[in-house]
């Protein structure tokens, strides 16, 4: 049985991602997201724990991966709501 219960929690981790994806808004209102907010390159990265790079990536239409997705999301969510 504690082969189901890893397969029941990775398939958990999946529809998480499978969401979360659904749900990233479009690189344009991304980089909107931040430039609205105030926040900086920087700042984003560092709360999502990647480089730079990898948030202007994401700005110009490269989809996260991984548990950076969700981590993404989530900066993103509460930079939005932020600006409200």
């Amino acid at each position: 049985m504690p082969n189901q219960t890893l397969t029941d929690e990775r398939l958990e981790a999946l529809l998480s991602q499978v969401k979360a994806k659904r749900a990233l808004p479009s690189p344009a209102q991304r980089r909107a997201i931040r430039l609205g907010s105030g926040a900086s390159v920087a700042a984003v990265a560092a709360a999502c724990g990647v480089s730079d790079v990898t948030v202007c990536r994401w700005e110009s239409g490269r989809a996260p991966s991984g548990k950076h997705l969700e981590r993404y999301l989530e900066v993103l969510r509460v930079l939005q709501d932020a600006v409200v």
